[in-house]
């Protein structure tokens, strides 16, 4: 390994944690790999707001709950999105195109005519 060769000694389950994050941000579905099964399987549901909040609704719950040590960037949530199998999206997910500031933009609104 690099590390050994520099001459950096890490302890083998911080190795072990190191790797999986590297290879659930490659191969799986990054931050939402430790909310699915088997890691969890006491949620139903996992919701992203806006501003970047996960909530998830656990089995048998009639509310969703936030989940505060969850808090993915744009880049982890479209990354995400772009992992997850399904039909092709008619319109493709925008990206951000400025640095990101810790919440996402407010969605833009419209007036009716002659209002």
């Amino acid at each position: 390994m690099v590390a050994s060769a520099m001459g950096i000694f890490i302890p083998t389950a911080q190795r072990l944690d190191i790797i999986e994050a590297v290879v659930s941000r490659i191969a799986g579905y990054g931050f939402l790999d430790e909310l699915l099964p088997p890691r969890r399987s006491d949620l139903i549901e996992i919701a992203i707001n806006p501003d970047g909040s996960v909530w998830a609704l656990r089995k048998s719950a009639q509310r969703f709950e936030p989940l505060p040590d969850v808090r993915p960037t744009p880049d982890e949530v479209f990354r995400a999105l772009d992992a997850i199998p399904g039909p092709p999206r008619a319109v493709p997910c925008p990206r951000p195109r400025r640095m990101w500031t810790g919440a996402f933009p407010a969605p833009r609104t419209t007036r009716a005519a002659g209002g």
